[in-house]
């Protein structure tokens, strides 16, 4: 996924740090690549989407700068927010406010963000703390995964992994990895537990490109229920990463 090049890009307010943000209206992310997988329980492949499947949950993420984007749905086929890419986003003044009142808080652009959820690590949108609160000194996840800015200052034993919803974990594996290393490398990322440690596989940050952009969409097959899969994403079988 990347942003229409042809459009005027939105800024943030400088009392923001005038980043770029991810376009709200629809077109505005236009989808690239398309890679499918089957992960059968035990291992993953390369392989089309089962005619019996369904959908589950999509999510969308963009990299810039050290930081992330995300939005729970795919925003290559709709639009984010309100839509609108108003003027004042694009540069000529303060940026409105960009979770209007009332608006469903799932629907918007946010940075990724974390809490403790004893004695996991939640990843997702909108929660208490802005980077990694704690990790374990020997998680190698949590380098492969995230950039600096989200990186933990503290240090924590007991602290036994991430969790959260598969489509984000999945969207933040894939865009650690570039495009044309994508069928080399995911399938064997994606086992029991998911697994980040990249090191004799890719160059850390070799994946964030700024404003390249990830969405990820998790099927479900009829066999599978779905709240199994949630259960799964809390954590009841254990962290999705270690």
């Amino acid at each position: 996924m990347t942003p229409d090049r042809h459009r005027a890009p939105r800024i943030s307010t400088p009392e923001t740090g005038g980043r770029w943000l991810p376009p709200k209206a629809v077109g505005g992310n236009q989808r690239q690549q398309t890679w499918s997988y089957y992960f059968d329980g035990s291992n993953c492949q390369v392989s089309g989407i089962p005619p019996d499947s369904h959908l589950y949950s999509s999510f969308s993420i963009y990299h810039d700068h050290g930081h992330f984007f995300t939005v729970a749905h795919d925003a290559t086929m709709s639009k984010v927010g309100d839509g609108k890419e108003n003027s004042a986003a694009m540069g000529s003044g303060s940026d409105s406010e960009d979770s209007p009142v009332g608006e469903d808080d799932a629907a918007q652009w946010s940075t990724l963000s974390f809490r403790i959820v004893p004695p996991y690590i939640q990843v997702g949108q909108f929660l208490e703390h802005r980077r990694l609160p704690l990790r374990r000194p020997d998680q190698k996840w949590t380098k492969f995964l995230l950039t600096d800015a989200y990186q933990a200052s503290l240090e924590s034993h007991e602290t036994e992994g991430l969790i959260g919803e598969l489509a984000l974990l999945l969207a933040l594996l894939a865009l650690a990895i570039p495009d044309q290393q994508m069928n080399d490398i995911l399938p064997s990322c994606v086992k029991r537990y998911l697994s980040a440690n990249l090191k004799h596989l890719v160059c850390r940050g070799a994946g964030w490109v700024d404003r390249r952009g990830i969405v990820v969409s998790v099927f479900l097959a009829e066999t599978t229920s779905v709240e199994a899969l949630r259960e799964f994403e809390r954590g009841a079988m254990g962290p999705l990463f270690l």
